[in-house]
């Protein structure tokens, strides 16, 4: 990693009694070059991007309530602070994996809390950009500057094409939009259920590379929330050939592939592959970061609010669901 400036150093003296005092705003270097390139940021604005809930439609529940693992990947967008709008030097990305407890899978309406099991939350920098949401390739790509832990999770799900009655295995799916909206149809003619929802989530940071992270976010118990807000069929951005390195599993009816359809026993991968047991539901997402205000007690100790992973719900109208 490149070493802090001089100038950079004297930047955060000028600049840590006003910071201490701006709710919500920290103090971030998007290179790690030191110099004059760190300023103001509280927001981080991502892009569009992917989340995959693996074997969502297939886990059976235990006393209602069913568990799966969520994976999610996204790139930034832009940077938000008091100065206005810039973009990200270089690429900037995050990669999660984590547990969900769900009621009310394959109904309307669920509803969603942190589930048992490992999580991870990642943020990388690369130098340049590379990561593909049409590949989902090159989001882990060059130098980790964040590692945290998910801890608490809440969220919900409305899937309008259950109620209002629309579902997509009548006539072979053909009730149901394209998955990819996305310019060109990159998945041979996916179709799928549409809906909305929203997740946060709350990250415990071990690990801000201090040449990024100019303000120090680790030394809080929750150093980070995340709301995300969801949208499906995809219209904002590609759905991805995999998610964390996984290949999204679709439910098949009548040779149609659907994703977030009730799954009939028998998943199917883009390659033709069949896969038992196991229907998956992949979901656009759409998040942005801000800070949390109420937990800047001083200048070396501030703290995060928002980079968002979603899950998304499905909504009856595919156009605007995104």
């Amino acid at each position: 990693m490149k070493k802090l400036a001089v100038a950079a150093a004297a930047l955060v003296a000028m600049g840590a009694a006003s910071l201490a005092n701006a709710a919500g705003t920290i103090l971030f270097d998007p290179d790690g070059a030191g110099g004059v390139g760190a300023r103001a940021v509280d927001v981080f604005d991502w892009s569009p991007g992917n989340t995959l809930a693996i074997g969502a439609l297939s886990t059976p529940p235990v006393a209602g309530v069913s568990t799966f693992q969520v994976v999610s990947q996204g790139q930034l967008g832009l940077l938000l602070g008091p100065g206005g709008a810039s973009l990200p030097v270089g690429q900037i990305t995050f990669q999660a994996t984590l547990f969900e407890a769900a009621t009310g899978i394959g109904s309307g309406n669920s509803n969603f809390s942190l589930g048992a099991g490992p999580t991870q939350f990642t943020i990388f920098y690369n130098p340049t950009i590379v990561a593909n949401d049409v590949t989902g390739l090159g989001y882990d790509a060059g130098t980790a500057i964040l590692r945290g832990t998910i801890n608490s999770l809440t969220g919900t799900f409305a899937n309008s094409s259950i109620t209002n009655n629309t579902l997509c295995f009548t006539s072979g799916g053909i009730n149901c939009g394209l998955l990819d909206q996305q310019n060109a149809d990159n998945q041979n003619g996916t179709r799928s259920q549409v809906g909305n929802g929203s997740t946060t989530i709350t990250i415990d940071v071990a690990f801000a590379d201090p040449t990024f992270f100019l303000s120090n976010i680790t030394s809080l118990l929750i150093d980070m929330q995340d709301t995300t807000n969801n949208a499906a069929p995809f219209a904002q951005a590609n759905p991805s050939d995999q998610v964390f390195g996984i290949t999204p599993v679709y439910s098949v009816s009548g040779g149609s592939r659907v994703n977030g359809a009730a799954c009939t026993g028998v998943g199917q991968t883009e390659n033709g592959t069949n896969v038992i047991g196991r229907c998956d539901i992949h979901l656009q997402t759409d998040a942005s970061s801000s800070f949390n205000p109420t937990a800047i007690p001083e200048p070396g100790s501030l703290a995060i609010v928002g980079l968002g992973l979603s899950l998304l719900g499905l909504s009856r109208r595919q156009k605007k669901a995104a």
